[in-house]
């Protein structure tokens, strides 16, 4: 039984009164001052009663409340982990297989092939780079949701990122008429900024993308402008406009929801998860910018928005340029591949062919240790998930080793996996550096001619 103890107190204040009443008409001023006094002894103590069990009774159910909420707490993050386990390991186990289909789709396009096969392989290609990029949107999605995602701080040429970006696009307006165009403030030309080139790429790749995809004549623009430069710092508006579809007006709220795609009268053509728009808006807020944009049913649209980046002084930037333009040629190597996977390998072993470069294969890290202490090598490139030994286990020991030739060897990890925790970050401190699969071979020659070039200063 529940005791509400407002009312309580309203009766008992009502029986005092009643009391103190008949007492003043039957017995007088001092009978009735003197019961007045013990009274209200009597009624402080048990209104003090009562005001100690109603806050006894709150604190019980707030700390039973609270109890509640915490194990809710705990419950949803031990879903959110569970859910970023899930996707990095079908990350992973997607990632692994496609680094095979696009490797080998790349490599029987430089042999040349007939016009119908270049034309079958270029459709296989695209579907492979097309499923990447789903895979890819889905798991940045996740890392947003669940606020893992976090900015990585690198140097780079912004002009030469663009011209990346713009170069990757263009092939998806080679056959359809429109113009493409990307128009870079000459202040930006030259201009190291520290910046997630990343981050940055996929921002572009997910608003032009979606211009590209939307637009079927007319232009598709992208443009970046200065318009703060002061004290090391450079501000830069970048606009992406197209001469499209457009959005309908009623739309337009709902349009940065995630897996929301604009209803068009010939909407069954345009696919996608509905998630790069979501996607780039919530990477431009945690780069510190702001999306914005207007667009007028086919007329067309514009997004824009503005990021604060640090400037870089170039001369500190000799290997950020070499990866970013690598230009020599790659002198010889003596590489050992350690990756478990024999399809990798043969794409990897093919590709390197490409430039006159054989490799030593071994299967696990303890492998891996046990040929560097017998042969010395130039470079590694080293598999995270292995058996009887994983990459990050057999790089710590390759950096203990007495040899200061052996132990400074460069080592590259080479793996499918995106959104790792905190803890395996920390093991990347035992390596020079990355490749994720699926790589390109643009971005696999990047890396062998930094490792020749430093090669060649030493």
């Amino acid at each position: 039984m529940r005791i509400n103890v407002t009312v309580v107190m309203v009766w008992l204040m009502g029986i005092f009164w009643i009391l103190s009443i008949l007492l003043f008409v039957l017995q007088g001023v001092q009978q009735w001052n003197i019961y007045v006094y013990n009274f209200s002894l009597v009624l402080n103590f048990t209104l003090l009663i009562f005001i100690q069990y109603y806050f006894f009774q709150t604190f019980r159910k707030t700390s039973h409340s609270e109890q509640k909420l915490t194990a809710q707490l705990e419950l949803a993050e031990k879903t959110v982990t569970a859910s970023t386990n899930f996707l990095a390991t079908m990350s992973h186990e997607l990632r692994t297989p496609l680094n095979a289909v696009i490797g080998m789709t790349n490599i029987l396009l430089h042999d040349e092939p007939r016009p119908q096969q270049k034309e079958n392989l270029e459709i296989l290609h695209f579907s492979a780079d097309s499923l990447m990029r789903t895979i890819n949107d889905i798991l940045s999605f996740n890392r947003l949701d669940s606020g893992m995602e976090q900015l990585e701080q690198t140097d780079f040429r912004l002009d030469t990122l663009l011209g990346h970006i713009y170069n990757a696009l263009k092939p998806r307006v080679s056959d359809s008429g429109v113009q493409f165009i990307l128009d870079v403030d000459q202040k930006i030309a030259g201009k190291y900024i520290q910046g997630d080139q990343n981050r940055l790429t996929q921002v572009f790749f997910n608003l032009a993308g979606n211009a590209i995809k939307f637009t079927e004549k007319g232009f598709v623009k992208i443009s970046a402008v200065v318009v703060a430069q002061e004290a090391g710092f450079i501000r830069i508006k970048f606009v992406i406009e197209d001469s499209g579809v457009g959005i309908p007006e009623l739309q337009k709220d709902k349009l940065f929801e995630p897996y929301f795609r604009a209803a068009h009268h010939s909407a069954g053509q345009f696919k996608g998860t509905g998630l790069g728009l979501a996607i780039a808006r919530r990477l431009i807020d945690l780069q510190g910018g702001v999306l914005r944009f207007h667009s007028q049913e086919n007329v067309g649209s514009v997004f824009s928005f503005e990021l604060s980046f640090a400037e870089r002084i170039p001369k500190a930037l000799v290997q950020s340029d070499v990866r970013q333009n690598p230009t020599d040629e790659i002198g010889e190597l003596q590489i050992l591949v350690a990756e478990d996977n024999p399809v990798n390998v043969l794409v990897l072993q093919r590709t390197l062919a490409r430039w006159g470069l054989t490799v030593d294969v071994v299967e696990n890290g303890h492998a891996a240790v046990e040929a560097l202490a017998l042969k010395s090598y130039d470079l590694i490139f080293m598999d995270i998930n292995m058996p009887v030994m994983g990459g990050f286990e057999a790089a710590r020991l390759i950096r203990e080793m007495p040899d200061p030739v052996k132990s400074n060897v460069c080592i590259i990890a080479l793996t499918a996996s995106v959104g790792m925790s905190v803890e395996i970050h920390q093991e990347f401190r035992y390596l020079d550096d990355f490749l994720l699969k699926p790589f390109t071979p643009v971005q696999l020659k990047g890396k062998l001619e930094q490792v020749s070039r430093m090669k060649q200063i030493i």
